[in-house]
């Protein structure tokens, strides 16, 4: 061959394999910082409507990376973890406004508790209906369930409940009951539903999370004085 024709098969060798890197790596990711672009935007757009979860998802999203971390996920399973916080709560748009924004859970009857229960199963069969969010149904439909009845509805069908479904059920907890009683209350309501409501490795995982980063920002605190 000549070196033109060797030149030739050269540059085709090298735009093939590049237009592969592109098709392969590049456009996934391109397309996947858009999905999750838009997903955050529609979390959003659900804590404009509830002023009573603005800031939430953020601070779910954060504790679920650290945690998931901390537990071994891995990236893509931390990757999931991180669109599910997104996609948790879009069922609440079936929820009466008044219930959420209105009525403090203190005063809502058995009727209002069931109603805001169903968010979880409305959010999953609303992911359900598109097949690229598919996969993330599951993690949403039983992040608010008691840890007993995940573990005992999933015997039967001879499944595990997904490791990101129970991180999820326990940071949720925190971070909705630290919002409005505090840091110590919220870490004994996870004391207090461990192996009940929530997974109990999951539970104590979290406790040292929390404490190492609250040690953390202790230290650095003090490193800045």
């Amino acid at each position: 061959m000549s070196v033109l024709s060797w030149f030739v098969v050269a540059c085709t060798a090298v735009s093939t394999l590049g237009l592969l890197i592109y098709v392969r790596v590049i456009l996934p990711r391109r397309v996947e910082e858009r999905i999750r672009g838009s997903l955050k935007a529609f979390s959003t757009a659900i804590e404009l409507r509830f002023p009573s979860h603005q800031g939430l998802t953020e601070r779910v999203i954060a504790l679920s990376a650290a945690l998931g971390r901390h537990m071994g996920l891995r990236p893509r399973a931390l990757a999931d973890l991180e669109t599910a916080a997104h996609l948790r709560d879009i069922g609440l748009c079936a929820v009466p406004y008044r219930l959420i924004n209105e009525v403090p859970p203190s005063e809502w009857s058995g009727r209002d508790y069931e109603l805001y229960e169903r968010h979880g199963d409305i959010s999953a069969n609303m992911l359900e209906t598109v097949p690229s969010l598919q996969r993330y149904a599951r993690i949403v439909r039983c992040h608010h369930l008691p840890y007993l009845e995940e573990a005992a509805g999933y015997r039967v069908f001879g499944r595990s409940l997904p490791l990101e479904a129970r991180i999820l059920s326990v940071v949720t907890a925190y971070t909705w009951q630290e919002r409005y009683q505090g840091d110590f209350l919220a870490r004994e309501t996870l004391r207090e539903g461990r192996g009940t409501l929530f997974d109990p490795l999951v539970v104590d995982a979290f406790l040292g999370v929390l404490t190492s980063s609250r040690a953390r920002d202790a230290a650095d605190s003090i490193a800045v004085r």
